[in-house]
């Protein structure tokens, strides 16, 4: 083979690991040195205390990937008032005792602080020993702490944007928000950067329409970027709601105002039912989890009714005309029937007054069962496709340039 065609080769091949290897991350927490971490899962659970009071329960899991690293220190930044909560770390399911809070780290012996819109938050720093054989490890974050009102309104934040801090291929963050009690009041979300680090405001509100709701994001950063963005929670009583109108949604820019809501449909949707009997009434549990591409939609749960042995179920999903956040977001709802007979039934899915989807469910008589039966799926992971598109090409292209040297 001529020298030429080493030469190609080796380059081709080194772009094929490139391309490979920009889908893998590395993400919050902060570690140092750099470990990999593709996706972060994140659960925030709000809770009604009082009229001045609310509980926030926050748990964050991380799987690592190890780089041959045996010592790895790690920082976990949290809000103000977490420092006097409950605060457990687990590496794997061994409890991490040997911790303290700092407001400043190092990385590569910089010192750093981290600042957010509401000022600079403390860290958790941790560190983790005897690692150089050990390929793969989740740490878990678990903490608690109550907030009070400040100007009528609940406010905390959770510190997403720890990518600004070191280079990253890309990082992903599912984020589950649970409302617990709240029926009635305005959720505002807002990601943003701090001041002094690029990125739009991309900002979010609803009505919490139970006293248990749910809404589900996912935030992914950039390639060749980490995340850069905080997620600022506000809650609202009712009787600070300026409006009482349908949600909003803006991302601030050199975008212009949106200027309407207009009938849409969600990316994809999901179908569970349950049922069970108590006191010798039967009680069906229908629970709708909807996938929309970005943060400008709103849903109009409506109402489940029952025609012989059809559940129609009447939705009504809106869309935001103009820019939006290109954070994916999920909402989910459950319907409560009570008093259904034994029997099959079908379950209609209306969206805008027409059928978008069906399901079936069958109701034994005297027993406790359940049938999950997902109406559709999340989409393939789009960036693992693109990957795999680009090496197969590059690997074509590389054995056209053989062939055409050696000839």
């Amino acid at each position: 083979m001529k020298p030429m065609v080493y030469n190609y080769l080796i380059l081709g091949f080194f772009v094929v690991l490139v391309l490979a290897s920009s889908f893998i991350v590395s993400a919050n927490p902060i570690p140092v040195p750099v470990i990999i971490l593709e996706k972060e899962y994140i659960n925030i659970e709000i809770e009604k205390i009082s009229s001045d009071e609310l509980h926030v329960s926050v748990r964050g899991v991380y799987p690592f990937e190890n780089i041959m690293y045996d010592h790895v220190v790690m920082y976990f930044p949290i809000p103000r008032e977490a420092v006097y909560g409950n605060i457990t770390i687990l590496y794997g399911n061994e409890t991490i005792r040997d911790w303290t809070i700092v407001e400043k780290g190092f990385i590569s012996d910089h010192e750093f602080e981290y600042n957010t819109v509401l000022g600079t938050l403390p860290m958790i720093k941790f560190s983790i020993n005897g690692l150089k054989n050990v390929s793969k490890f989740n740490i878990t974050v678990i903490y608690e702490y109550n907030i009070r009102k400040t100007d009528g309104v609940f406010e905390t934040i959770y510190a997403m944007g720890t990518g600004r801090y070191y280079y990253s291929k890309q990082c992903t963050a599912y984020v589950t928000i649970d409302l617990i009690g709240l029926k009635g009041y305005e959720l505002s979300l807002s990601l943003t950067p701090a001041e002094k680090f690029e990125g739009g405001v991309t900002e979010y509100s609803m009505t919490i329409d139970s006293d248990h709701d749910k809404v589900m994001l996912v935030e992914s950063s950039r390639l060749f970027q980490g995340l850069e963005r905080d997620l600022l929670i506000k809650v609202i009583p009712p009787t600070n709601v300026t409006t009482n109108t349908s949600n909003t949604n803006t991302t601030t820019g050199n975008n212009t105002e949106a200027n309407e809501w207009v009938p849409s449909q969600p990316s994809s949707v999901t179908i569970k039912t349950s049922y069970e009997e108590v006191n010798g009434t039967t009680i069906v549990y229908v629970t709708i989890e909807m996938t929309f591409p970005h943060l400008g939609f709103q849903v109009d749960w409506g109402n489940a009714t029952v025609e012989d042995n059809t559940i129609k179920i009447n939705t009504t999903v809106l869309e935001w005309t103009g820019p939006s956040g290109q954070a994916v977001m999920k909402k989910t709802h459950t319907y409560t029937i009570v008093g259904i007979g034994p029997g099959d039934y079908v379950i209609e899915l209306y969206i805008n007054n027409k059928l978008y989807n069906q399901t079936s469910l069958t109701v034994n008589s005297g027993g406790n069962d359940s049938n999950s039966s997902p109406s559709e799926t999340v989409q393939a992971n789009t960036n693992s496709m693109i990957a795999a598109g680009l090496i197969v090409v590059v690997i074509i292209v590389l054995v056209l340039i053989a062939k055409k040297i050696l000839s």
